[in-house]
């Protein structure tokens, strides 16, 4: 025993054993090498597809958000532009009405309100457009007047057009004209401005000559270029023999005795200036995608563009040349839609107006899959296309039914067979853009139109004349001394089709005069009985049915996240 260290064993006890040996280093087995590689990769695939997923839903919700901003500003436009339109009753006017009755109220009546549908089945060829005034504020007290493009024309002529003390060409304006349509995937919204007259004066007026000449007088000494007019001025106008004259307010009144009134649609954007239809349709492409081939067919453009009417050759309205705006026949209108939808020449659809210097001003959305307009039927009690064909069984029989049944409008005629190439409109033809599906449009008219409008809904035609049991003429109006029986109907003989209609309640013969009529409706007003009879009693029916709302439906797609999106601005048309 050691005496120093008492656990130590004595010498005697060691063991001679080896030095340890250290272990040496070695690399992974192919076995571990597999499984560390496969572990990489697995963790490797999870954060790739974690990370796939998390982008995704970034841009998605990116997606999502770009939808709802473009869902807020364009149904914001939208309903903004049917909140100031000036047609604020829309019961169009009949052919012939007169204007000066109690009952015509022209002040809620004034510009245009139009909606063409075309084809029910085809969601991407519907047209609004209508007439606004910033000012009014019934339902959007917000006046902000609209802009547009008013060019000096002192850059663009030899001659100055604002007087000292004034500026003629102000780029904004009070009202306007503004045509909303959808065409290669684009919704267009159009507008027009309102010619603000200054000091009286109803044109714009050169006054650097000692005679003062309007500017656009193909008289002036030295005459606007053509082609020129809506590249360089956004003002709503229509051509003339001696150039091209603007429209001032004053164009939103609808008397029978207004001048160039916005009523009228040869006088509006968009419309053929000699025959007053919708300037719709176009010869293009068919389903083939491919111009001329066997399927070439009328193509659907609603309203020229501000690419096309900027271009040098639309020469339209301080020209009628190679005239965009007149009847759309072979010879009178070479024109044709390109592949890419833009109006071109004849026969290739290319040139045309092509290239013009305001491409892409009047864009309001891009990547829209459907622009579909319906309106309020009273009858079905629901949102229908307007020209729809839906029948209803009355007495064991399906009848058309509807206030904008096709079969019961004044649009009934056909157009001349597709097979005309390019269809020429019929002499005979009813109002509308003579495309494939027949005219299916509503217009507010004007009484000086020598035909009726296409649809004007009124109790008389729609709940007593078309249905009812009693048979009465179409226009009934009072006449002295006649017999009357009970749910007889007339027109006061001063104020034909208009508001106030007649029903009587009690039988009886009429006077040798004419009852004052009472205005308000329900109120009742009895006619003197004489000694063999007694005066029937009448009542007053509000004989109007005026377009109560409208309901726009917007499908569009976000072209990064592939989203879509459908927005329905349902508006009430009624104050």
């Amino acid at each position: 025993m050691n005496p120093t260290n008492p656990f130590q064993p004595p010498s005697s006890c060691h063991r001679n054993t080896p030095a340890r040996t250290r272990r040496a280093h070695r690399g992974f087995t192919l076995v571990e090498m597999l499984v560390a590689v496969t572990l990489v990769l697995m963790m490797m695939m999870m954060f790739a597809q974690v990370f796939e997923v998390a982008a995704d839903i970034n841009t998605k919700v990116r997606g999502l958000s770009r939808n709802d901003q473009r869902s807020r500003l364009v149904s914001t436009i939208i309903v903004s532009d049917l909140e100031k339109r000036t047609f604020r009753s829309v019961i169009p006017f009949a052919s012939g009405e007169t204007t000066g009755g109690r009952d015509r109220d022209l002040e809620n009546r004034q510009g245009y309100f139009f909606v063409s549908e075309n084809d029910p089945d085809d969601d991407g060829d519907d047209v609004l457009q209508l007439t606004v005034r910033a000012d009014l504020n019934r339902k959007n007290n917000d006046q902000t007047p609209y802009y547009g493009l008013v060019r000096d024309p002192s850059g663009t002529t030899k001659f100055r057009v604002a007087g000292n003390n004034r500026q003629e060409t102000p780029n904004s304006a009070n009202g306007a004209e503004v045509s909303y349509f959808l065409r290669n995937g684009v919704l267009y919204r159009r507008v027009l401005l309102m010619y603000e007259a200054t000091n009286g004066r109803q044109q714009p007026i050169d006054d650097s000559l000692a005679a003062a000449t309007k500017l656009f007088d193909t008289n002036h000494p030295v005459p606007y270029v053509t082609g020129r007019f809506w590249r360089d001025f956004d003002f709503s106008a229509h051509y003339t023999s001696t150039g091209a004259r603007l429209h001032t307010p004053s164009a939103f009144n609808n008397d029978v005795t207004s001048v160039y009134p916005l009523g009228r649609p040869i006088h509006r954007f968009g419309h053929s200036h000699a025959t007053g239809n919708p300037c719709e349709y176009i010869w293009g492409p068919g389903p083939d995608g491919l111009y001329g081939s066997n399927d070439d067919r009328p193509f659907f453009i609603g309203r020229y563009t501000h690419e096309e009417t900027s271009h040098v050759n639309f020469t339209y309205p301080q020209h009628a040349g190679f005239d965009p705006m007149g009847n759309w026949t072979q010879t009178q209108n070479q024109l044709a839609v390109g592949s890419d939808g833009v109006v071109g020449s004849a026969p290739s659809g290319q040139g045309g107006f092509r290239g013009g210097p305001r491409r892409g001003q009047d864009i309001l959305m891009t990547g829209v899959h459907s622009f579909d307009i319906k309106v309020w039927d009273d009858q079905w009690g629901e949102f229908v296309d307007v020209g729809h064909n839906r029948k209803r069984l009355f007495n064991g029989a399906l009848k058309n039914y509807g206030l904008y049944n096709y079969n019961l409008s004044n649009n009934t005629q056909k157009p001349i067979p597709q097979n005309n190439n390019p269809p020429q409109a019929s002499p005979t033809a009813a109002y509308g853009p003579n495309g494939t599906a027949g005219n299916r449009v509503f217009d507010t008219w004007h009484p000086s139109q020598t035909i009726p409008p296409p649809f004007r809904p009124t109790y008389f035609q729609h709940y007593v004349r078309l249905h009812g049991a009693f048979p009465v003429t179409p226009v009934p109006v009072w006449q002295p001394n006649t017999q009357y029986q009970a749910n007889s109907y007339v027109f006061p003989p001063r104020e034909p089709r208009g508001r106030l209609l007649m029903r009587c309640i009690q039988a009886g013969t009429s006077a040798p005069l004419e009852p004052d009529w009472p205005g308000a409706e329900g109120a009742t007003v009895q006619e003197p009985s004489s000694m063999n009879s007694t005066g029937p009693i009448w009542q007053v029916v509000n004989n109007w049915l005026p377009l109560r709302a409208i309901q726009i439906t917007i499908r569009f797609r976000d072209q990064t996240s592939g989203l879509m999106r459908q927005l329905t601005c349902v508006h009430l048309l009624i104050d």
